[in-house]
């Protein structure tokens, strides 16, 4: 699948969602992202992206293909697939629903479990991002184990560069082995990436149906995703997401990815208060911050937070119009501080603010060294004005 990094100034963000969007419904991954933000390519080298599209003004685009260099320049209408836009309830409905449910597994998730029978094979993962209507009130609400069944031709083939010819027996058999899965490296029904994942491992070991790259190229459905030094390719003629609740359909994925990003705000909205939501590590994890090194605490608005090193992590506060929080987001392997959206007037006010949709419902900006000096340079002017008015 082709993937886009739209660049737009804040003035076009309508017309870079729009944008974005008409890819998406026409899979074709796409993301956009503030020029204020990044000015240049590099960020979408970084990120594996296939081009940039930058949108120079409200006519005008400039494509930059990223592997040949190629730049052409072309009217924004060109732009667009002009194409009808598929029925929803058709394949690329499918695929955009299979796209959200491969980020909620992948994000922070861990493969857990595997079983194969007669004609059927069933991976099973845990810490996935859908929101778990089956817990009481009281319970954390991140789904525990989904899983993920293929009937039909049903095949399998696990992938290592290990050592180790029998691995995969002793995960099956031991509930206490977890391979957490490379974040956002798994996709459904994507046979190239299947293909590319397929010739990245030194091993192979055909559990069931399994007959080299024919098999991918006539499967109806499959699954695949690196998990370090494992990683498995699944698939077969027919395909079913299986949890507590019983069966997903297609529809529920989206709203209940929604509704786990909206529980993961009041989780961190109410961390640290009395009325705060039970432990949940899907939620920690999103928001990596390290408690084990505090060095000192600061107050902000009333407030008391620990720093990491000299950097305030947790806080709240208002960057152009925004209420957010201060932390971190991992991202091509790296921890990078970031600012996410707890409240804002409204959409228009987030993209001029240099905030983006990392995931459905998550709202953040990814912060420059500038950004981040300046933030934690005002915070630091804030306690100091505290402990003077506290004398």
């Amino acid at each position: 699948m082709k993937k886009t990094l739209i660049y737009y100034k804040p003035e076009y963000a309508d017309l870079a969602i729009k944008l974005r969007d008409n890819y998406r419904v026409h899979d074709h991954a796409a993301d956009i992202v503030s020029l204020e933000e990044h000015n240049d390519i590099e960020c979408a080298e970084k990120m594996n992206y296939d081009e940039a599209v930058f949108i120079e003004d409200s006519d005008t685009v400039t494509f930059n293909d990223i592997e040949s260099g190629y730049i052409n320049r072309l009217p924004i209408s060109d732009a667009f697939y002009n194409d009808p836009v598929p029925n929803p309830n058709e394949t690329v409905a499918s695929r955009d629903a299979l796209n959200i449910l491969a980020d909620a597994i992948s994000d922070v998730g861990s493969w857990w479990c595997w079983y194969v029978d007669d004609d059927m094979v069933q991976l099973e993962f845990c810490d996935v991002q859908l929101y778990d209507e089956t817990k009481a009130e009281e319970e954390t609400h991140t789904t525990d184990v989904l899983a993920v069944r293929f009937y039909g031709r049903a095949f399998v083939v696990f992938l290592d560069d290990l050592n180790d010819n029998n691995w995969h027996e002793r995960f099956r058999d031991d509930d206490s082995i977890l391979y957490p899965v490379d974040t956002y490296d798994m996709a459904f029904n994507d046979n190239k990436e299947a293909e590319s994942l397929l010739n990245d491992y030194r091993n192979r070991i055909p559990v069931k149906g399994f007959k080299g790259v024919e098999t991918l190229l006539t499967a109806k459905h499959i699954l695949c995703a690196r998990c370090d030094q494992v990683g498995f390719i699944a698939g077969g003629d027919e395909m079913e997401i299986v949890g507590k609740k019983g069966k997903y359909s297609e529809e529920e994925i989206e709203p209940l990815s929604r509704k786990w990003w909206e529980y993961w705000k009041d989780y961190w909205l109410l961390r640290g208060t009395p009325d705060a939501l039970p432990e949940d590590y899907a939620c920690e994890v999103t928001i990596p911050v390290d408690k084990e090194t505090p060095e000192g605490e600061m107050v902000v608005q009333g407030e008391k937070f620990k720093f990491m090193g000299d950097v305030c992590m947790q806080t709240e506060l208002v960057y152009k119009g925004v209420l957010c929080r201060l932390a971190t987001y991992r991202t091509m392997g790296k921890n990078r501080p970031a600012l996410y959206c707890i409240d804002a007037p409204d959409q228009q006010t987030m993209l001029d603010a240099g905030f983006d949709e990392l995931h459905y419902g998550l709202w953040a900006k990814l912060l420059t060294d500038a950004e981040y000096k300046e933030i934690t340079d005002e915070l630091n002017r804030s306690m100091e004005l505290n402990e003077q008015a506290d004398r």
